[in-house]
């Protein structure tokens, strides 16, 4: 590690084939747990992948004490979830997208009780799962109304350059 004047800050003068372990607590430790077993929920759908590859990059930043005390929690709690549906990884980047750059989401929306969909223009506040089912809560810019969409009901979402600068007073504590 050097200094450099110019940039008030530090650099590596060579590159780092490993960083240090991860030092955690035995509670962090639990909570890593909890979330590993709470990942064969997605088992079998689009979001496996990246929530394996972002397991392993955690675990892999343990160390060796943490990674052998992270196999016995392992022994000793198991989640059996709910078979989730499908979920459309395209669609969820979109929405996530979204919300995190407050843009208008665009999308074609089918109501359970009706055969054709409808089209809609959604700023995204927050997106939840429930159940085995996926959803976005966000201001519905036609209903002029805050709403609630099931993502399976979501057809040709488009996340368009339109910017919105406010949650409308959205509060996620109040609104459950």
């Amino acid at each position: 590690i050097d200094y450099d004047d110019k940039r008030h800050g530090y650099f590596f003068t060579e590159p780092v084939k490993n960083f240090p372990m991860m030092p955690v607590t035995e509670r962090e430790l639990v909570f890593i747990c909890l979330m590993h077993k709470g990942m064969e929920h997605y088992k079998g759908t689009p979001l496996e992948k990246p929530l394996e590859l972002a397991w392993n990059k955690l675990a892999g930043k343990l160390d060796d004490q943490a990674q052998f005390t992270l196999q016995g929690l392992e022994e000793l709690m198991s989640i059996r979830p709910f078979a989730p549906e499908d979920v459309n990884l395209e669609l969820l980047e979109i929405v996530t997208q979204g919300i995190s750059e407050r843009r208008l989401i665009k999308y074609q929306y089918r109501k359970p009780e009706e055969k054709a969909s409808r089209p809609r223009r959604l700023h995204p506040y927050h997106i939840f799962q429930f159940g085995s089912s996926w959803y976005l809560i966000g201001y519905d810019v036609e209903q002029k109304v805050v709403r609630k969409y099931k993502l399976s009901r979501m057809r040709n979402a488009v996340l368009t350059g339109e910017k919105f600068a406010s949650r409308r007073g959205f509060d996620l504590k109040t609104y459950f």
